[in-house]
């Protein structure tokens, strides 16, 4: 080998790139799911500025059911709900006017009806962008280490996958992603010498 490139995408499914055969196994055994966040900036602290993490289950369970407060490591009085599964898909639907008022009154409900409105907000896309389709993988029945651990391979011998799908112990998070790209690049960079 001498080359290569590092991809820090997910793969498309519906494409048969030639991929080695464990990334194809893997590719079909690995589920894809979404999280849709929307993150207010509010103009001063709530009163509950020592709490990180709320959950709160509202008329849709799985719909702005866990809250991150970003106050509790940061200066800015920062709030984030989190749908997920079916619900982070109906969320990405609605009108930006729903994706503001929806989320804001479950915060409302969950901290109070005083809670100010929001200085600024901004929303993740994961299920729609093309390149994505979601935010994480998942394993599917049947799937286990193997299906993750075999992405860190050549694929092709000219492709190397860096994301969480990447790592079985920190699949699903921004760490396993971060690692991950690491790795490819040191790969990359031992072939290379």
């Amino acid at each position: 080998m001498g080359a290569g490139v590092i991809v820090l995408l997910e793969p498309a499914i519906d494409d048969d790139l030639g991929w080695p055969d464990a990334m194809q196994r893997a590719l079909q055994r690995q589920g894809i799911g979404t999280v849709t966040k929307v993150a207010f900036r509010f103009p001063e602290a709530t009163r509950d500025a020592d709490t990180q993490y709320f959950g709160w289950i509202g008329q849709h369970p799985g719909r702005w059911a866990y809250v991150v407060n970003y106050e509790t490591f940061s200066d800015t009085p920062v709030l984030m709900p989190l749908s997920f599964g079916a619900e982070a898909f109906e969320v990405k639907a609605m009108s930006e006017a729903d994706m503001v008022g929806d989320p804001l009154a479950a915060l409302r409900n969950l901290m109070g009806s005083d809670l100010r409105d929001p200085l600024d907000w901004r929303s993740t896309c994961w299920s729609q962008n093309r390149w994505t389709r979601g935010a994480y993988r998942f394993p599917k029945a049947g799937s286990g280490p193997e299906d993750w651990d075999g992405w860190q391979e050549w694929g092709g011998e000219v492709l190397l996958f860096a994301s969480e799908h990447t790592t079985w112990d920190y699949h699903g998070t921004t760490h396993g992603a971060w690692l991950s790209g690491i790795r490819a690049a040191e790969t990359l960079l031992d072939d290379i010498r």
